[in-house]
């Protein structure tokens, strides 16, 4: 028995596979063990498997521009059109990072909108039957002075 078959090295690829399959299902799934195993396929892959790999990729790539208006393949006729009655208009991609950035905005804006609300709450005086809070136009004036 050689030093490659004791570090582990050795033996013929299917073995090689089914010991990294071990390691993997034994370590539990992470991403890195995800990545080594997605390179272990690709070192161990055929060219045409390759090949086709690659073309799904570019294929997907090529969809993917066809409906972005800031590529230069960009097809109007590849894009859904939406109407003003689908609830997806006006709105980014789901997913999207500018829904992301969106949907932060948002929450740091209605945090704002509390705290003021909070604050006209503390200075200003209710109603005597209870039903709201009143403040005069230069008290908020400072209070939103004091607030930025």
């Amino acid at each position: 028995m050689g030093d490659a078959t004791v570090c582990g090295r050795g033996g013929s690829l299917s073995e090689r596979k089914a010991r990294l399959d071990e390691k993997t299902t034994t370590a539990g799934k992470t991403n890195h063990d995800q990545d080594v195993t997605q390179a272990f396929e690709l070192r161990h892959t055929s060219l045409a498997e390759k090949k086709k790999m690659f073309a799904e990729n570019a294929e997907r790539q090529k969809k993917k521009m066809s409906s972005n208006p800031f590529s230069g393949s960009f097809k109007a006729s590849a894009t859904p059109r939406l109407t003003k009655d689908d609830p997806n208009y006006g709105r980014p991609v789901a997913g999207s990072k500018s829904e992301g950035r969106g949907k932060r905005a948002a929450k740091m804006v209605n945090a704002e909108v509390v705290f003021l609300c909070e604050m006209i709450r503390q200075e200003g005086v209710q109603f005597e039957d209870g039903t709201a809070v009143y403040i005069i136009r230069r008290a908020i004036s400072d209070l939103h002075s004091y607030i930025q």
